[in-house]
């Protein structure tokens, strides 16, 4: 489900988390996400995006039951892509200084976006981006930098 390489070990420590490990959990159980795909590219330092499509389940009507319209779920595809080569990828901290944030930071915050696009929808996936981020990283480790929730996107009030 998850990319390889250098992602892979982000996700390993990741999964190695109560918070990350119920995420990662939810995701591979939700039967509307058909995959979530973690890859480097270039572009923003983070970007998560997200095609929905509509896939028939159950048994299709007989060709000629023309009146029966099969029946459909709407699925989705998860894909993002973490450039950790743009300039001045600084983040702000809670007491307003700028710190430069590790590729398992990174997972973490876009495996947030998936999770809340897979619990509350396209309209709020970007909510709650940065505690979920926080929370996987103060449990690799309590002296982790801890990212400002409302001076950023995916935070509590965030305007991006």
């Amino acid at each position: 489900m998850f990319g390889s390489g250098d992602i892979e070990k982000s996700i390993s420590l990741i999964r190695g988390t109560e918070e990350g490990s119920r995420i990662l959990n939810y995701l591979e159980s939700d039967e509307h996400i058909m995959s979530v795909t973690l890859t480097t590219g270039g572009g923003d330092l983070g970007s998560t995006v997200i095609s929905t499509m509509s896939k028939i389940v159950g048994e299709k009507p007989s060709w000629w039951e023309f009146w029966k319209s099969p029946t459909r779920i709407d699925i989705s595809i998860v894909q993002t892509k973490i450039n950790m080569n743009v300039s001045d990828p600084s983040l702000i901290a809670v007491d307003g200084s700028k710190f430069n944030p590790s590729l398992t930071r990174i997972v973490a915050h876009e495996l947030g976006h998936a999770y809340n696009f897979s619990r509350h929808g396209s309209g709020n996936y970007r909510h709650n981006s940065i505690k979920i981020e926080n929370t996987i990283m103060q449990q690799l480790d309590p002296n982790s930098t801890v990212r400002h929730q409302s001076l950023g996107h995916g935070g509590i009030g965030s305007q991006f």
